[in-house]
């Protein structure tokens, strides 16, 4: 089932997936072993402790921590829960792991069996042509797609956005019927915020013209205003680490230095009764305020209110206008 909004492109999509309902928009927190403050084994403690109903890990971090007892809650958080595996190339290439490839990756996804998982990344280097990139990124999809009762994410890359348009409307050609979800890079669809957001209005009708059921998932994508905007233009799904990097206030949804939220005056449940360790006080305070920020979302997309709340934020008149055009 889909609910627009009348005014913008904004949308709800429900549905069940192996006895489990998904409703968009939808964040899943990423969680990983590189490149944050906050260790990997308090984060994975947080995850299990305090029973996040979704999450994102990375797949080479099953790998990096497979004799650990880390992942011994997975089987049963699975049941009810929703798992999604990412392809580990980001954390494989800043640790220098050549024993990061395709066939580790498969193992760990077939060994794993998450309710969603995404393609092994090709990421362009160097010199190289638009012919090849986009072969490239269709040979590491289509070797994927090889796990049935789980959502498959292919994740197409370039340096070009005008590139990944291309692919996306040549892989729904391909693979329409079967394709439920495409997964696009935030760091990829612009430089600016309202270049941003034409591309993914562009993508977004491109997925449309084949099927408006397809979600379309933004990886990297945690700054609460941009799940408001790029929800405004028919993105449906995100993820990121942010919220294991800042700590982020819900009365201007900007982002701040973890040691901020004492400023914010914030009287969420976890910043009114939490009494513990206070860097997991600032992420439950974050993970609250995406579930409050994606259940409000949803609520004025039912009450046709999300532009007229996401113009309380935004006073741009060019951003305004390409969100209702």
């Amino acid at each position: 089932m889909i609910l627009k909004e009348k005014q913008i492109h904004a949308r709800i999509i429900d549905f069940d997936f192996e006895k489990k309902n998904i409703v968009t928009p939808i964040y899943f927190p990423s969680v990983s072993s590189y490149g944050l403050k906050v260790p990997f084994e308090r984060l994975i403690e947080i995850v299990n402790k305090y029973n996040l109903p979704r999450i994102l890990i990375s797949s080479y971090d099953f790998f990096k921590y497979n004799e650990s007892k880390l992942f011994s809650f997975i089987d049963e958080y699975k049941k009810d829960k929703l798992l999604f595996l990412d392809s580990g190339c980001y954390e494989s290439y800043w640790f220098s792991d050549k024993q990061w490839n395709y066939d580790s990756y498969k193992k760990i996804i077939e060994k794993c069996k998450p309710a969603i998982y995404s393609s092994f990344d090709y990421i362009p280097v160097g010199n190289i042509t638009k012919k090849e990139i986009i072969e490239k990124n269709f040979e590491y999809i289509n070797k994927c797609d090889f796990l049935g009762n789980s959502i498959f994410v292919p994740i197409f890359h370039s340096y070009k956005t005008s590139h990944i348009m291309n692919m996306i409307d040549k892989y729904l050609q391909l693979k329409n019927g079967e394709c439920q979800f495409i997964a696009v890079s935030e760091r990829e669809i612009g430089e600016d915020i309202l270049s941003m957001l034409k591309n993914l209005k562009s993508i977004r009708n491109i997925i449309d013209s084949h099927n408006e059921n397809i979600i379309l998932h933004i990886l990297g994508c945690g700054y609460p205003l941009n799940i408001l905007l790029y929800t405004a233009v028919g993105v449906d799904s995100f993820d990121s680490r942010d919220w294991a990097k800042r700590a982020f206030n819900k009365f201007n949804l900007l982002a701040y230095p973890l040691s901020y939220l004492h400023t914010f005056d914030c009287n969420c449940d976890v910043c009114n009764e939490f009494k513990g360790d206070y860097i997991i006080k600032v992420l439950l305070h974050n993970l609250i305020l995406y579930e409050n920020l994606i259940n409000s979302i949803r609520k004025w997309i039912q009450e046709g209110e999300l532009y007229d709340v996401i113009n309380n934020y935004i006073y741009d008149e060019d951003i305004m206008k390409e969100i209702k055009k």
